[in-house]
């Protein structure tokens, strides 16, 4: 019997055989004696046979692995597990519901079905919820969660839609189960019948070892579905960028390229030279909304700016390029289409650093760098300082490049600040206009000091340290982010300056009232001295200059006539009374002196 049972003998040969022993026995088998010896043999066939389908399970199980693992994209995936499943759990059907966050409740939708189904179909939702449906008796590490026959389990919450579908099917027995794999949720997936059963523990198991394998395939999938769109978009860009280049080095130009961006993308173009001029456009309208813009750029040479629009009412998209895709292409093309020089850019941006240190520098040299860029450094430049308060060095100096060579100046960036040389003759006008214009790029507070004019090419390095003493007085005073000239500061603007014009600086204030003096040989300032000497009291004053009160306000009047309205205000008050106190000084100095 034992040679039997281990030669594998089918079971009806096995019995035939039994019963022949049996008679042949002496004595013959008693009627127990069989059915015992029967019993045996039906337990280890049992043995046998339970050891082969785990044995036929495992090797399905992994045979669908390998073909998940195969797959290119989770779709291709998620189509093959539901297939695969339905087939090794004898089921009626199998699908994959996931989640879906794109309306106002967080809901799951099933995506992928297989099996004869009506009402189980792709976009059929049911929400989701701690207590609603089967899948919420679900705890990690416990296996999946099953019922034998659905409409009768009282143990959770049905959803309308998904509920309603069930009965529409005439779902009994339904097995589900998480896909999860390092954080990442692929959906539930599920496998039911129309009939009542009880999945065994052996069909358990394997629909567990499933969901664990579908999980690290679908996540293998999904990373190789976006490997594969990043290495199509990738060469779509080079090709793309190739086409560019192509054109835009062919006869057509600058020209050529930005129609072919046009076309290509489906946007409006317009490229402009360092000097805001346009070189060339495709479909530009002035009233463009909606507009993309960048600089352009070789290293730290600034040739100009790239600007893209949409056709239509939409956002604008230059997909699958990125704007700066289009900004480094478009600057090459503009340097080999000989609109800009490298060779004098590169002149412009060293030429300050020459100037600010012009002592040390060979003078006929630096003049004649001057005279090749077409600029006279002997008429009135200003010289501002621009310090982003909050990092921002990188884009203020880029930045730099572009508005000097707009406005016809030099640019330097030393010391962590920005050093503009720029053609004119008010320093704090021009100074206003920079932070205007660098806190709109930089978006971040930016300190700009200025200072000047200056006439000669020897005194801009002097020009630029009365710049660099302002900005210090500016941080001193806790004035950060704002924009003001050296002799913007009044008589802090005297103290710091390294000529110290204090004649300069009272005229600024009280000139008008010393010319008419002067010219009509009034005693207009000392009637100011007295009045501010004594609280601003016209009654008191007059006791003083021994005149009457009348004649005080009358003076007076012919101040405010001469100074402005303003000249009493809080901002200026101490500033006049000060060039006052230093003009009487100055006056009898200089009496003493030709005394």
């Amino acid at each position: 019997m034992l040679r039997l049972l281990a030669s594998g003998t089918a079971p009806d040969v096995f019995e035939a055989r039994l019963k022949e022993i049996a008679r042949e026995s002496s004595p013959p088998w008693s009627a127990a004696d069989l059915h015992r010896a029967r019993g045996y043999a039906e337990r280890i066939y049992g043995l046998i046979e339970t050891q082969n389908q785990r044995e036929a399970r495992l090797s399905n199980l992994v045979g669908v692995g390998i073909e998940l693992l195969g797959c290119l994209d989770i779709d291709e995936a998620s189509s093959t597990l539901v297939k695969r499943a339905r087939i090794m759990l004898d089921a009626d059907f199998a699908f994959i519901s996931v989640r879906d966050e794109s309306g106002p409740d967080v809901r799951h939708h099933v995506r992928y079905v297989d099996g004869p189904t009506t009402a189980i179909n792709h976009g059929l939702y049911f929400p989701i919820g701690d207590d609603i449906g089967l899948v919420s008796l679900y705890r990690p590490g416990h296996g999946p969660v099953w019922t034998a026959d659905y409409p009768s389990d009282t143990r959770f919450t049905r959803a309308s839609d998904g509920d309603a579908a069930m009965r529409s099917e005439g779902v009994h027995s339904l097995m589900t189960m998480p896909m999860e794999h390092e954080g990442r949720h692929f959906g539930n997936l599920y496998v039911g019948s129309r009939t009542v059963r009880s999945f065994t523990a052996a069909e358990r198991s394997l629909f567990a070892s499933l969901c664990s394998f579908a999980s690290i395939a679908l996540s293998s999938a999904d990373e190789l579905s976006r490997h594969s769109r990043r290495i199509a978009e990738l060469e779509q860009r080079i090709a793309l960028r190739t086409l560019l280049l192509d054109t835009g080095s062919g006869p057509a130009g600058m020209d050529g390229f930005v129609v072919t961006v046009g076309e290509q993308l489906g946007v409006a173009v317009r490229v402009t030279g360092h000097d805001g001029a346009e070189i060339a456009s495709y479909k530009w309208e002035p009233d463009a909304q909606s507009i993309l813009s960048t600089a352009l750029t070789v290293g730290d040479d600034y040739h100009g700016e790239l600007s893209v629009a949409g056709l239509g009412d939409g956002p604008v998209s230059v997909y699958p390029l990125q704007i700066q895709d289009l900004a480094t292409t478009a600057a090459v093309v503009m340097c080999g289409d000989n609109r800009m020089s490298l060779s004098v850019s590169q002149l412009r941006n060293d030429l300050l650093h020459d100037v600010l240190d012009y002592r040390q520098r060979d003078s006929r040299l630096v003049q004649i760098y001057a005279r090749r860029l077409a600029l006279d450094l002997n008429q009135p430049h200003i010289v501002v300082i621009v310090r982003p308060e909050r990092g921002g060095l990188d884009r203020a100096a880029l930045w730099s490049a572009s508005f000097a060579s707009r406005v016809g100046g030099l640019r330097a960036t030393q010391d962590e600040v920005v050093v503009l040389l720029i053609p004119g003759s008010d320093p704090g006008r021009i100074a206003q206009s920079v932070w205007n214009e660098t806190t709109a790029h930089l978006r971040m507070p930016v300190t700009v000091s200025s200072a000047g004019p200056s006439e000669r090419i020897e005194s801009i390095e002097e020009t630029y340290q009365d710049a660099m003493r302002c900005l210090d007085a500016m941080s001193a005073l806790g004035a950060l982010g704002t924009a003001a000239a050296a002799n913007e500061l009044g008589f802090l603007g005297v103290l710091l300056s390294r000529h110290q014009d204090v004649e300069g600086f009272v005229r600024s204030m009280v000139g008008p009232v010393i010319d008419y003096d002067e010219g009509r040989d009034t005693d207009l300032l000392q009637t100011l001295d007295v009045y501010f000497t004594v609280g601003a009291s016209p009654t008191r004053a007059a006791k003083i200059l021994h005149t009457h009160p009348n004649t005080v306000v009358r003076r007076l009047d012919r101040v405010n006539e001469l100074l402005g309205d303003g000249w009493q205000d809080a901002e200026r008050l101490l500033d006049t009374q000060l060039a006052i106190k230093l003009w009487k000084v100055r006056g009898s100095l200089l009496t003493r002196q030709t005394g």
